[in-house]
């Protein structure tokens, strides 16, 4: 019994008289097939066995004939005299896919490496499949070739493949060892353009000269100390710091003993 008819049935209803009380066991019932507790729909029977019912003519679906994987691909495959096309499931990364066990739709292989294995035997293991025509729907055999991961993305047209190939900048400076910064592994950039590029950033907005160091000591004469990077540091602030670190240290030997 819905809401509004409970409300109806309450508003109805005359004082002193007893309403109608749904029974507990109507949400209860369930299919009347042995191991099966899905809710009563219709003919008692579940939904799921209802439709089967309403399909077949009886409640019990026959067993299901499950083709192997490999029959199942090849009824896919369009073969032609260049590359041989996959016309089934497609991924969006261009691959095709196909489900190795219906009663497992989660278990999904790809297309090109269950033919590869149908004809020439299972892939070694950490290879991975490399498509010599570039075609990615493709599932000829002679078309693929086993490699590892690394020279598979090298061979292919991402970012990292095509960076590789490059043998200059695109100022045209050659991409040399002696060329190439260090400054981050893996990667390769112009020495020449990042100097540069340094450079005019410098001119275009220079550095105020500092005369004094943070504590007010002025950088001239025999204040100055100029190391050998062409830092230059303050000498009254660095005898500070030493006879400070010589009195720490006395206080330290002082201690152990």
């Amino acid at each position: 019994m819905g809401l509004i008819a409970k409300a109806r049935a309450v508003l109805v209803t005359p004082p002193g008289m007893a309403q109608e009380v749904e029974s507990p066991m109507r949400d209860q019932r369930i299919c009347s097939l042995v191991d099966c507790n899905r809710p009563l729909r219709a003919r008692g029977y579940c939904a799921t066995h209802y439709a089967v019912f309403m399909r077949r003519g009886t409640p019990h679906a026959p067993p299901r004939a499950v083709r192997p994987v490999e029959q199942r691909a090849w009824a896919k495959v369009q073969m032609r005299d260049g590359c041989w096309e996959w016309r089934g499931a497609v991924r969006t990364s261009g691959y095709g896919s196909i489900v190795l066990s219906p009663q497992h739709s989660r278990r999904i292989a790809m297309a090109h490496r269950v033919i590869y294995e149908s004809l020439l035997g299972p892939i070694p293991a950490g290879l991975t499949i490399d498509h010599l025509c570039m075609n990615t729907q493709c599932v000829r055999p002679d078309h693929m070739e086993p490699v590892t991961n690394e020279v598979n993305i090298m061979r292919g047209m991402g970012w990292g493949a095509r960076n590789a190939r490059k043998t200059h900048c695109v100022r045209g400076h050659a991409l040399t060892p002696d060329n190439c910064s260090k400054h981050k592994p893996d990667v390769r950039e112009c020495r020449i353009c990042r100097n540069a590029r340094n450079r005019n950033k410098r001119e275009r907005h220079p550095r105020p000269l500092v005369t004094h160091c943070p504590h007010g000591h002025e950088y001239s004469g025999d204040n100055l100390i100029i190391h050998k990077s062409g830092g230059r540091r303050c000498r009254a602030c660095a005898n500070r710091w030493l006879r400070e670190y010589n009195r720490k240290q006395a206080q330290v030997r002082i201690e152990k003993l």
